[in-house]
């Protein structure tokens, strides 16, 4: 992939991700789904225990699992944008400044 393609690619995605950031931070409704699901997930970590020990108790403990990080996914889904937000501006940025950031050598010698 030729670097200005490279280049547009990562504001394209860039300009995406600080709309859904944006949009999220700013939404009352997604806050309160936020806090609804944090509350289930406490729910879960209290009461997980509570479940019937054998083996047709086993897809509940699986499923139970499986919601819990989905829902913590969920809680974290504003901050994982601004991650890739800001790793995709520390790209930018050492294609902008190829004098200024020293790549790594990846030769193991």
């Amino acid at each position: 992939m030729e670097e200005v393609q490279y280049r547009e690619e990562l504001c394209t995605n860039l300009a995406r991700i600080e709309t859904i950031v944006t949009g999220l931070s700013e939404s009352k409704a997604f806050k309160l789904v936020c806090e609804d699901v944090k509350k289930n997930i406490e729910f879960m970590d209290k009461n997980w225990h509570l479940i019937p020990e054998g083996a047709e108790w086993e897809g509940k403990i699986k499923e139970l699992r499986l919601s819990k990080m989905a829902s913590e996914y969920i809680t974290r889904l504003i901050d994982n944008y601004k991650f890739e937000e800001g790793r995709i501006k520390d790209e930018l940025f050492k294609l902008d400044n190829p004098d200024t950031v020293v790549n790594k050598d990846y030769d193991p010698e």
